[in-house]
């Protein structure tokens, strides 16, 4: 069995790359699969983040044995994030097998205190839900378990889940669905509790100019109605 990543990326900080590939190789990951780029609405984006942030990247992957599957697009994503993470499926499913499983990333997240992998591992293996869950948090502060909540980062690999309507939204093919949302809405996806492996969204370490330009793609996608 493996754990697929399926990574996010435009413009990173070194720090965050660093930390992310580190973090997935700590949650059992052996094949990393990144989409570059940035979407069409964020001001000012170009189709690749830099490329001394590339051979970060690719540095950090061979020092942890993970197998990286990049893709670089030659425009910025007109479909923005739904386009973007369903492009992340795509590749995914071409370099995954039966009993897979692939984790949803963002670059700037941050696994703390995980287990150890072969019980992550041998979780994945036994159950049989299709999304698990992990503990969740946007708070740099937090610690205890009630700080963190659920979150359905971690879905079973096959062949045939699209993206819904908007960037938090998984079909699977046989027409149920999962949220990736603050509190996981599963519509008859039973899930797997994985509250001892727990995740930082460092929203806040980003500099200035790019979480203004991250707020303006937000307000721009949202006044557009983009996602539904």
């Amino acid at each position: 069995m493996n754990i697929i990543g399926m990574m996010a990326m435009y413009d990173e900080p070194e720090i965050h790359i660093k930390r992310s590939v580190r973090g997935l190789a700590r949650l059992g990951v052996s094949k990393l699969v990144v989409a570059d780029g940035a979407y069409a609405l964020l001001p000012d984006g170009s189709p690749t983040s830099p490329p001394e942030q590339i051979c970060v990247l690719r540095e950090q992957c061979v020092a942890r044995r993970i197998a990286l599957h990049l893709h670089q697009p030659t425009e910025v994503w007109a479909g923005n994030e739904v386009e973007k993470r369903q492009k992340m499926l795509d590749l995914a499913y071409d370099v995954s097998y039966d009993g897979d499983w692939l984790a949803i990333w963002d670059c700037d997240y941050r696994l703390v205190s995980p287990p150890p992998v072969a019980e992550i591992a041998e979780s994945l293996r036994s159950t049989s839900c299709d999304v698990a869950t992990i503990a969740f948090t946007e708070d740099p502060t937090a610690v205890h378990g009630l700080d963190f909540y659920p979150m359905g980062m971690l879905l079973r690999a096959q062949r045939g889940i699209r993206m819904g309507g908007n960037h938090h939204t998984y079909l699977f093919p046989d027409g149920r669905q999962t949220q990736v949302l603050r509190r996981p809405v599963l519509h008859g996806a039973e899930a797997l509790h994985l509250p001892d492996v727990r995740v930082l969204h460092a929203v806040h370490a980003r500099d200035p100019e790019r979480r203004a330009r991250q707020a303006a793609y937000y307000c721009e996608r949202d006044a557009l109605g983009v996602e539904s």
